[in-house]
């Protein structure tokens, strides 16, 4: 019998959190304001850690004067203590953007409504997200739960990264929910170029797809009948946790290069979309079983000519369209024009 079996995980968690060593990246000893990341991802979710990285990217770029603290996921507990120790008033909590406000990741969501608790006096600003709360009793449950705590905190900002969840949100807010692209989508990451080699799969075999098993196996076999050898896979979850700072950016690096090495990607993953957006890669990009990839599209990439949304599953027209995309001349590819979205973003950080 294992007695850890019987240890209820919240219990876990803060038994943990006093074993383990703080590894928060940043001087957080200085004397200077500073901006903290919350929940930075440090686990194998690429399109997570790229939303950490990029989080810190825009502030460190934004507030040069202020010291920007990455406070990794796994060290939720202990770090919130040592920063109790040192945050004065002045001092502005991010929390992370993404897909995590949802009770699919309860553990998650948890931890973000704790830096609310611990920290009722600071500003703090959710960078933009995708609600999506299930609609039966546990997710309406813990939606009611969530906004009780948001809205009883006089100095919570919430974004929104997409127009359907900027609805619900302001379904529940008792401030205005604000509304700015996915923080991803802020980066340019097509410099080096490299050359373009392989059609690239990046397609998700979990409970978020929209693809059947037996679609998915007939999809990879279609693309690898019409391109033989030409076809390469990847992912944007590489399956590990607790990485460090270094190792988050070597990643990145990794899947970025391998994104820039490809003449078109096809994916179902958002963040396969968006890293082909800012390595200018055209893209093939097929729905998930939620109204984050769609939504995404239609509010900020629809312009764009060498990303193609499928809207229903047609392996023919997949196939099709891939062999259109290849058409494209790489080096006349342009980011999207939406860095003035960001303003908004910048304005709640900015005002007092």
């Amino acid at each position: 019998m294992n007695i850890k079996n019987f240890i209820p995980l919240k219990l876990k968690q803060k038994l943990n959190s006093y074993l383990t060593r703080d590894n928060i990246n940043g001087n957080f000893l200085s004397n200077r304001k500073k901006i903290i990341v919350a929940l930075a991802a440090d686990y194998g979710n690429l399109g997570d850690v790229a939303i950490s990285y990029a989080q810190h990217q825009f502030l460190t770029s934004n507030y040069p004067d202020r010291d920007i603290i990455d406070v990794p996921i796994s060290r939720t507990l202990k770090n919130i203590r040592t920063l109790k120790k040192h945050l004065t008033d002045d001092d502005i909590i991010t929390i992370v953007g993404g897909g995590n406000l949802t009770n699919k990741y309860q553990e998650i969501e948890n931890f973000r409504l704790l830096w609310l608790k611990e920290f009722p006096n600071n500003k703090i600003i959710s960078f933009p997200q995708t609600i999506d709360f299930s609609n039966d009793d546990v997710g309406k449950s813990s939606l009611s739960a969530s906004f009780k705590y948001y809205n009883s905190h006089s100095k919570f900002h919430m974004f929104a990264r997409e127009s359907v969840s900027l609805k619900m949100m302001n379904e529940k807010l008792k401030a205005v929910a604000l509304f700015c692209p996915d923080i991803v989508l802020s980066l340019n990451k097509s410099i080096p170029e490299l050359t373009r080699k392989s059609i690239t799969c990046c397609i998700r075999d979990d409970d978020e797809s929209n693809l059947s098993t037996e679609q998915r196996n007939e999809l990879i076999a279609s693309i690898k009948s019409k391109y033989c050898s030409n076809v390469t896979f990847t992912d944007t979850h590489i399956g590990t946790s607790e990485l460090s700072w270094h190792e988050r950016q070597q990643a990145l690096e990794k899947i970025w290069a391998e994104f820039k090495q490809s003449k078109v990607i096809v994916t179902d993953r958002l963040h396969g979309m968006i890293f082909s957006v800012i390595t200018k890669t055209p893209c093939v990009v097929l729905t998930n079983n939620n109204h984050k990839i769609m939504q995404t599209y239609e509010d900020w990439l629809k312009p764009l000519p060498h990303i193609y949304l499928i809207r229903e599953y047609n392996p023919d027209n997949i196939i099709n369209t891939i062999a259109t995309l290849l058409k494209i001349d790489t080096h006349q590819i342009a980011l999207p024009n939406i860095s003035d979205k960001y303003q908004t973003l910048k304005n709640c950080i900015d005002h007092e």
